[in-house]
């Protein structure tokens, strides 16, 4: 059952419309930023494909995915709502694909742009879920969990 549901929340998640998915109600949320005609974020779409990812995703995060052609409303901690521009601007999103990494309290504790692989994805995640955040950052992190 779990498989069919991550097979049907990729569909949607890589359909372009602005959608989410969550596997559990306390799931960490990932905001996705993306465009039409990005090569990178194609290739991010692929690599969130794989069983690897997909797995340790659906298990413990939410994802919703945002194209910037869009100008979508967001929901912030304190009720506050951003559109997407403003989210973008906020969190100094350069380009795409951008992932904002929330923690439990739907603050943002890591922003990623750009190119991602497996690993990098993988590494992201579990900083985030593992709370790494709160004592170092993602940098000092990565040398010391590697």
């Amino acid at each position: 059952m779990k498989s069919i549901l991550s097979f049907l929340a990729l569909l949607t998640l890589f359909a372009g419309a602005s959608e989410s998915y969550s596997a559990t109600q306390d799931a960490l949320r990932i905001l996705y930023i993306k465009q039409a005609d990005c090569v990178y974020c194609d290739e991010l779409d692929k690599t969130l494909q794989s069983s690897l990812i997909s797995e340790k995703l659906f298990d413990r995060f939410s994802i919703e995915s945002y194209d910037l052609s869009t100008d979508a409303s967001i929901e912030l901690p304190g009720l506050r709502q951003l559109t997407l521009s403003e989210l973008v601007s906020e969190f100094r999103v350069v380009g795409t694909p951008a992932l904002i990494f929330m923690n439990a309290e739907q603050e943002p504790v890591l922003v990623r742009q750009g190119r991602q692989q497996e690993g990098d994805l993988i590494a992201a995640m579990d900083y985030v879920e593992s709370h790494g955040y709160e004592n170092m950052p993602f940098s000092v992190w990565l040398r010391t969990h590697q």
